[in-house]
C-alpha cells in the first residue's frame, strides 16, 4: 500500500493552518520521516515561533520573502538531504526553476 509522503522530496509548511497547526503537522511529519527536509514558511517573526519550529524543521522563513530566496533555500535542502534536485519543482501554483533561480506563479 502506498503512503501518502511516499515520493515526497521537500514539505512546505505554514504554521497558521485551520484545524491543527503548523508545529503540530511539522513534528508529526519529522517523526515518521525524519529524512524529509521541512521549510516552515510563516508570517510570524517572534523568536520563540522560530525557536520552536527550529526544534523540528530545517529552515524557517517568514513572509514577506523574495521568491529567489525560498527558491535558494529549496535547492540548499533538497542538496543536503541528498533528494534528486530537478530543474523545476511544481508547488500547487507555483513553478520554481531552479537552475534560473526564479519562481513564477502559474
Amino acid at each position: 500500500m502506498r503512503h501518502y509522503m511516499d515520493g515526497i522530496d521537500l514539505v512546505i509548511l505554514d504554521i497558521m493552518l485551520p484545524g491543527l497547526d503548523g508545529f503540530s503537522i511539522g513534528q508529526r511529519v519529522k517523526k515518521e520521516y525524519p529524512e524529509t527536509p521541512i521549510l516552515l514558511l510563516s508570517a510570524r517573526t517572534s523568536i520563540d515561533d522560530k525557536l520552536q519550529g527550529l526544534h523540528f524543521a530545517d529552515d524557517y522563513v517568514t513572509k514577506p520573502f523574495h521568491p529567489e530566496e525560498l527558491a535558494a533555500r529549496v535547492e540548499v535542502l533538497l542538496r543536503r538531504f541528498g533528494k534528486i534536485s530537478l530543474p523545476l519543482i511544481q508547488l500547487s501554483h507555483l513553478s520554481i526553476y531552479l537552475d534560473q533561480n526564479r519562481i513564477v506563479d502559474t
